[in-house]
Protein backbone atom coordinates (compact mmCIF):
# COMPACT_ATOMS: atom_id res chain seq x y z
CA UNK A 1 0.00 0.00 0.00
CA UNK A 2 1.35 3.41 -0.94
CA UNK A 3 -0.05 6.81 0.03
CA UNK A 4 1.01 9.92 -1.86
CA UNK A 5 0.57 13.45 -0.54
CA UNK A 6 1.84 16.92 -1.46
CA UNK A 7 4.71 18.29 0.66
CA UNK A 8 6.50 21.58 -0.07
CA UNK A 9 5.84 21.42 -3.82
CA UNK A 10 6.89 17.77 -4.04
CA UNK A 11 5.11 14.45 -3.63
CA UNK A 12 5.70 12.54 -0.41
CA UNK A 13 5.09 8.80 -0.21
CA UNK A 14 4.36 6.41 2.63
CA UNK A 15 4.72 2.67 2.05
CA UNK A 16 2.90 0.20 4.30
CA UNK A 17 1.89 -3.44 4.46
CA UNK A 18 -1.86 -3.68 3.62
CA UNK A 19 -2.41 -6.51 6.11
CA UNK A 20 -0.92 -4.46 8.95
CA UNK A 21 -3.18 -1.57 7.97
CA UNK A 22 -6.23 -3.85 8.12
CA UNK A 23 -5.19 -5.16 11.53
CA UNK A 24 -4.75 -1.63 12.86
CA UNK A 25 -8.15 -0.64 11.44
CA UNK A 26 -9.89 -3.65 12.98
CA UNK A 27 -8.23 -3.01 16.35
CA UNK A 28 -9.37 0.62 16.26
CA UNK A 29 -12.94 -0.43 15.45
CA UNK A 30 -12.86 -3.02 18.23
CA UNK A 31 -11.52 -0.46 20.74
CA UNK A 32 -14.16 2.03 19.63
CA UNK A 33 -16.93 -0.46 20.37
CA UNK A 34 -15.46 -1.28 23.78
CA UNK A 35 -15.07 2.31 24.95
CA UNK A 36 -18.03 3.82 26.80
CA UNK A 37 -20.04 6.46 24.97
CA UNK A 38 -20.67 8.56 28.08
CA UNK A 39 -18.23 11.41 28.47
CA UNK A 40 -17.04 12.16 31.97
CA UNK A 41 -16.01 15.65 33.11
CA UNK A 42 -12.30 16.32 33.51
CA UNK A 43 -12.81 17.68 37.00
CA UNK A 44 -15.55 17.84 39.59
CA UNK A 45 -17.99 20.71 39.15
CA UNK A 46 -19.26 22.90 41.95
CA UNK A 47 -22.94 23.68 41.50
CA UNK A 48 -24.18 27.24 41.81
CA UNK A 49 -27.75 28.45 42.21
CA UNK A 50 -27.60 31.58 40.06
CA UNK A 51 -30.75 31.04 38.01
CA UNK A 52 -33.44 28.34 37.99
CA UNK A 53 -31.55 25.15 37.20
CA UNK A 54 -28.00 24.25 38.04
CA UNK A 55 -24.88 26.01 36.84
CA UNK A 56 -21.41 24.67 37.47
CA UNK A 57 -17.85 25.90 37.72
CA UNK A 58 -14.62 23.93 37.94
CA UNK A 59 -13.36 22.83 41.33
CA UNK A 60 -9.63 23.07 40.56
CA UNK A 61 -9.49 26.86 40.85
CA UNK A 62 -7.85 28.60 43.75
CA UNK A 63 -10.21 30.03 46.36
CA UNK A 64 -9.49 33.62 45.27
CA UNK A 65 -10.25 32.95 41.61
CA UNK A 66 -13.33 30.89 42.47
CA UNK A 67 -14.73 33.78 44.55
CA UNK A 68 -14.03 36.24 41.72
CA UNK A 69 -15.78 33.98 39.19
CA UNK A 70 -18.81 33.51 41.45
CA UNK A 71 -19.10 37.26 42.12
CA UNK A 72 -18.75 38.00 38.39
CA UNK A 73 -21.42 35.45 37.46
CA UNK A 74 -23.81 36.72 40.15
CA UNK A 75 -23.32 40.32 39.06
CA UNK A 76 -23.84 39.52 35.35
CA UNK A 77 -26.34 36.65 35.51
CA UNK A 78 -28.90 38.62 33.46
CA UNK A 79 -26.41 38.91 30.55
CA UNK A 80 -25.82 35.20 29.96
CA UNK A 81 -28.22 33.14 27.84
CA UNK A 82 -28.83 30.12 30.03
CA UNK A 83 -31.25 28.53 27.54
CA UNK A 84 -32.25 29.15 23.89
CA UNK A 85 -35.58 30.55 25.10
CA UNK A 86 -33.66 33.37 26.81
CA UNK A 87 -32.43 34.68 23.43
CA UNK A 88 -35.78 35.99 22.16
CA UNK A 89 -34.45 39.44 21.35
CA UNK A 90 -31.75 38.10 18.96
CA UNK A 91 -32.66 38.07 15.27
CA UNK A 92 -32.51 34.56 13.78
CA UNK A 93 -30.65 35.85 10.72
CA UNK A 94 -27.65 36.53 12.97
CA UNK A 95 -27.45 33.06 14.51
CA UNK A 96 -28.60 30.92 11.55
CA UNK A 97 -26.09 29.47 9.09
CA UNK A 98 -26.93 29.47 5.38
CA UNK A 99 -24.84 28.10 2.54
CA UNK A 100 -24.33 30.59 -0.26
CA UNK A 101 -25.53 28.22 -3.00
CA UNK A 102 -27.71 29.09 -5.95
CA UNK A 103 -30.97 27.12 -5.64
CA UNK A 104 -31.03 26.23 -9.36
CA UNK A 105 -27.43 24.92 -9.38
CA UNK A 106 -26.90 21.19 -9.86
CA UNK A 107 -24.09 19.26 -8.18
CA UNK A 108 -21.13 18.55 -10.45
CA UNK A 109 -18.69 15.70 -9.92
CA UNK A 110 -15.16 17.02 -10.07
CA UNK A 111 -12.49 15.25 -12.09
CA UNK A 112 -10.05 13.08 -10.19
CA UNK A 113 -6.71 14.81 -9.66
CA UNK A 114 -3.52 12.85 -10.22
CA UNK A 115 -0.38 13.82 -8.34
CA UNK A 116 2.85 13.66 -10.26
CA UNK A 117 5.20 10.83 -9.31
Amino acid sequence: MKIKFPVNGEVGEVHADPFKCLNVTFEAIKREKDTPVNVQPVEELLTLKLVPGDSGIGSKMTDDIREEVIIYLQKNKDIFAWAPQDMKHIDLSIITHHLNIESSARPVKQKKRHFQT
